[in-house]
């Protein structure tokens, strides 16, 4: 029903960007009850997953938002996508001092505390951007779909949250430089 996709030009921040998206996914799902908090989700998200690439990724090009609406709003697709430096290539090096417990877990154990416990380079006082837009996708029982170079890991919420045992992780990719999350958004709980 309505697709959009928006470059994130990495030398000129667009402030009004996670607005005009968050407002064509309530425009196009304004027959759903619950279309104010859809709204303020994806806003949530696409907020944070912006301000990311300008914080994190390093990259020299340009990233991409893109949304999805399908027909009678009861799924909704957002993600967001960079060619930078990759999301555990900026949490990885931090671990062992600001997160020692997790130091030496796999990539996807760390991808499922990043987005349940909130996780950052910069220590304990950051990272619960990616938590709170966890929070956030789970109330409409959303899937989150994280891309790294060689592998994907898909999260599927139960009780409340995403768990490990139920991540599903597919390796051996072809290379895919970056960082890209998504969220398929459901109705909501």
């Amino acid at each position: 029903m309505l697709v959009e996709i928006t470059r994130i030009n990495k030398d000129v921040r667009d402030d009004e960007l996670p607005t005009r998206l968050s407002d064509a996914v309530e425009k196009a799902c304004a027959s759903r009850a619950d279309v104010k908090e859809l709204g303020g989700a994806v806003w949530t998200i696409f907020a944070e997953l912006i301000q990311n690439i300008f914080d994190h990724s390093d990259t020299q090009l340009d990233g991409y938002a893109a949304l999805q609406v399908y027909q009678g709003g009861n799924k909704v697709s957002v993600a967001v996508s960079d060619s930078g430096r990759g999301i555990m290539d900026t949490l990885r090096p931090a671990l062992r001092t600001e997160f020692p417990k997790l130091a030496d877990l796999s990539d996807t154990e760390v991808l499922v505390e990043v987005f349940r416990q909130g996780v950052s380079r910069h220590g304990t006082d950051r990272g619960c951007g990616l938590k709170g837009c966890a929070a956030k996708a789970i109330k409409f029982a959303a899937t989150l779909d994280v891309r790294l170079p060689n592998q994907r890991v898909l999260l599927v919420p139960a009780k409340g949250i995403y768990e490990l045992n139920i991540a599903h992780c597919y390796e051996g990719l072809p290379l895919l430089w970056g960082t890209h999350i998504g969220f398929a958004f459901g109705m909501g709980a």
